[in-house]
């Protein structure tokens, strides 16, 4: 199986800073369907410039069965 690196920040993610609230993560629009078809054919390995723990946490909301 291939393996397809996927970039956490601006690619598959975008953040947004709302006053009173901070920072909100977003998800890109259809990353759910783009996700789903790619891991019927590659190994998906995320990354980002970011904390580890960050990294993962946005792993598990975008694959909670990872």
């Amino acid at each position: 199986m291939k393996t397809l690196v996927l970039n956490v920040s601006g690619t598959l993610t975008h953040s947004e800073y709302k006053l009173g609230v901070g920072f909100e993560i977003l998800k890109r629009p259809g990353l759910s369907v783009f996700l789903t078809q790619m891991s019927q054919n590659y190994e998906m390995v995320l990354f980002g410039d970011q904390e580890r723990s960050f990294i993962e946490e946005i792993a598990m909301a975008l694959d909670p069965n990872m």
